[in-house]
């Protein structure tokens, strides 16, 4: 995206099937006819490092009786950047989201240790009585 020209200088073929937006569509309009913008931009990077990067919560506007398609903005030097788009679906996000609750818990799971008579559990550094810990 140009922000300063605010258009769209490319995009990919599935933006275009999850926005329903036509090629011409994204030539010839203006960015906020076809976004919907946050209240404010948010810094991503260190303003003493000279890199200016922000990003801001948007919503494509999608085909009459859709949902928007909600998603974020990140820009450099308010000048260019890009649109990413949340293109899961319910039951995908459903799917990623119980995967990796799975893998924290094994992660959970593999990180504990016993340390006779004391017990050590997810490295918290808090020390129980062995007369406490659970019974193996």
């Amino acid at each position: 995206m140009d922000f300063e020209r605010h258009s769209f200088v490319a995009w990919n073929p599935r933006f275009l099937e999850h926005t329903g937006f036509s090629e011409d569509e994204m030539k010839s309009s203006k960015a906020e006819e076809l976004l919907t913008y946050g209240e404010s931009w948010f810094p991503l990077s260190d303003e003493k490092e000279g890199q200016t990067v922000e990003c801001i919560a948007c919503a494509a506007r999608r085909p009459f009786g859709a949902d928007p398609a909600p998603g974020f903005a990140v820009r450099s030097h308010g000048k260019i950047g890009y649109v990413m788009l949340d293109v899961f679906d319910a039951s995908s996000a459903q799917f990623e989201q119980g995967r990796n609750v799975d893998r924290e818990e094994e992660r959970r799971a593999s990180t504990m240790t016993w340390d006779p008579p004391l017990v050590r559990i997810n490295h918290t550094h808090r020390l129980f009585d062995r007369t406490q810990a659970p019974k193996c």
